[in-house]
């Protein structure tokens, strides 16, 4: 399991910024698509977890702009050093600012743990079907 934390300010109603907790990205090899976001919130006890593709994430530090068609999350750089995340959910947004020279460093550990186009390597694809259907391999 990779885990690395990460700093990010959110972007609160009229453009103020304000530091996060706690808030980290984590990578574990076993389900070797995703990443995940977590934001830790202290003050008020709370946090939030955020699931996304591995591949969006690599998507999205190698854009300069936001896309035209946008998901449950966005990310973009901001010119070179900066990096923009939107989280959008039935509750709300949060738009996410962030360093993306910490993401970009997370991204190539993950890849060091499992290559790019090896995410399949290891998996009994055959047992994992018979686990979703519920027979024996």
């Amino acid at each position: 399991m990779i885990i690395v934390p990460i700093y990010l300010e959110i972007t609160l109603e009229g453009g103020h910024a304000l530091p996060l907790d706690h808030c980290e990205l984590a990578y574990d090899p076993k389900d070797p698509y995703a990443v995940t976001l977590t934001v830790r919130d202290d003050t008020h006890g709370s946090e939030v977890v955020w699931t996304m593709g591995r591949s969006l994430l690599a998507e999205g530090l190698a854009r300069q702009s936001p896309p035209e068609l946008c998901g449950d999350v966005t990310i973009w750089r901001c010119g070179p050093d900066d990096l923009h995340i939107v989280l959008d959910s039935p509750d709300g947004r949060a738009e996410l600012h962030g360093e993306a020279e910490q993401a970009d460093a997370f991204l190539m550990r993950t890849y060091l743990a499992v290559p790019f186009t090896h995410e399949m390597d290891g998996i009994d694809l055959d047992a994992e079907l018979a686990l979703i259907f519920g027979e024996t391999a």
